[in-house]
């Protein structure tokens, strides 16, 4: 059985700490194999004139799902309602 380093794994848990905090803040909410989830104020702030997808999720309370790529990384946030006016013609799948 190996032993755990307790200062290494001491450092790497308050460095955690640090960058979740850091990451709330940006308003990262967390993190998934589906990508980083991010609140719809802060999906809406970076989307710019990126492209995004809206998937319909089987969920009464929060159904649409939006997810943009920026560098190779997936933002995604879900919302109890559609973000934008047009956005009704362009849901793509349901999940």
């Amino acid at each position: 059985m190996q032993m755990i380093n307790i200062e290494e794994f001491t450092n790497t848990a308050a460095d955690y700490k640090v960058s979740t905090e850091k990451a709330y803040r940006q308003g990262i909410i967390g993190t998934n194999d589906r990508g980083f989830q991010i609140t719809k104020e802060t999906f809406q702030d970076i989307l710019g004139d990126r492209e995004y997808e809206i998937s319909k999720r089987n969920d009464i309370e929060c159904p649409y799902r939006y997810s943009t790529r920026i560098v190779g990384l997936t933002f995604y946030c879900i919302t109890p309602f559609l973000l934008f006016a047009d956005d009704k013609d362009k849901i793509k799948e349901e999940i």
